[in-house]
Order: structure tokens, then sequence, then C-alpha cells
């Protein structure tokens, strides 16, 4: 009698700016298979634990320590390791391609492009009269964290932890029409979503031979 077949997954991959849906030809040996093929899909520079909408407990996230508790269709959510800054060893060591410093004072957030300055501008004056948050769209959002995470590249290429929540909370700060409601600091989601970008951008550059990642990869 022939061996079944492996049956494959379907999986929703939620990560914090973004969800995309995955067809895997069979479960993954592992956990760590399934990250690292996460990894490797997502172009993600970061560590990360795992999470799956659990069907015993309503779809409440539960933490994926064992490959065999996914089911074949799932929503999986990527959740930062605490030490998923891989600037952890490196933010300290100097940088050559680096422009400047990074500063001492706040985070100077830049100029945005005219079109998302306009936008915010708006967005903080509404919020002025009646303390509305912004309806962050998609599109907006990506412009915001792709010149969040060009100016902080121009200080360092590997962050700490620290350095990416000073600027998160300057951008609140400059913008608090960008603040989240319910969030203890206002600005915490906006410092994962950062994380996640700084991930991105130093593969993208990284892949145009730039040196300074080249020479650290981790």
């Amino acid at each position: 009698m022939a061996a079944a077949s492996p049956e494959p997954m379907i999986l929703r991959v939620v990560q914090p700016d973004q969800a995309r849906k995955f067809k895997l030809s069979s479960r993954p040996a592992s956990v760590d298979a399934l990250i690292n093929i996460l990894k490797e899909q997502l172009d993600i520079d970061l560590d990360f634990d795992l999470l799956y909408e659990d069907p015993d407990f309503d779809g409440k996230l539960t933490s994926l320590n064992d490959i065999e508790e996914l089911p074949q269709k799932a929503v999986v959510h990527i959740s930062l390791s605490q030490d998923s800054s891989s600037s952890s060893l490196l933010s300290d060591v100097s940088s050559p391609e680096c422009l400047s410093r990074w500063p001492t004072g706040p985070f100077p957030v830049p100029t945005f492009d005219f079109d998302v300055e306009v936008e915010l501008r708006d967005g903080n004056a509404e919020y002025e009269k009646n303390h509305t948050p912004l309806k962050v769209t998609r599109d907006l959002k990506h412009d915001i964290l792709e010149k969040l995470a060009s100016t902080i590249y121009g200080f360092k290429a590997y962050p700490s932890d620290e350095d990416i929540a000073m600027a998160a909370e300057a951008l609140v700060a400059k913008h608090p029409c960008l603040k989240e409601a319910g969030s203890e600091t206002g600005w915490n989601g906006w410092k994962c979503n950062l994380k996640f970008k700084m991930g991105n951008y130093r593969i993208k550059m990284r892949r145009a031979g730039c040196q300074e990642v080249l020479h650290r990869r981790v």
C-alpha cells in the first residue's frame, strides 16, 4: 500500500504592517524550520517567535511550541523576540558608512514627502481639536516607516532597541495624530513596525552592496 502523500498547509502570516497567505507543500519538521521558511520568504532580518490563533480557545493567540499543534489551515502571528534587535552586540561599534553620530537629544524626525506632510498636518489639527487619531492607511504607514528607516540608517545600520524606541517616541511627539489609542506609551506599535522595517531596509542595502551590512550579517 502506497504511503499517503504529505498534506499541504495553508497559512495566513500576520506581521505588524501586513498579512500574507502562504501555501506549504507539507508540514515543516519543527517550529524552528517554519520560522526559517518565513524568514526567507518574508526577508526578515530579525529573530521572532510565532503565535497562532488556537481553535480550541475561540481563536485566542497561543505560543507555538510544537509544530503538531498547528492546524493544516491556520493564522500565525509574528512576535518579535526580546533580543530581536540584531544590534544588541553591534550597535556601539563604530560605523564607517554612517553620516553622523546618533543624536544625544530627541530623535530628529525627518520631513516626509509633500502629500504625507499634508496628511499629517491635517491629522494633527484634527487631533488637537477632537483628540481623534489619524486613520493610518497601509500606504501612509509604508511611506512613514521607509523615511524613518532611511534616517535611522544614516546614523546606525544596527540601532538598539532603545534607539528605535527613541525614534518612535519622537515621531508621535511631533505628530500626535499618530498616537495609538489604548497603548500605554502611544508608540509601541510604531516601535514594533520600525524594527521590522529596519530589518527589511538592511536587506535592501545588503543587496545593493552596502559594506556596512555585508560585513555584519548575523
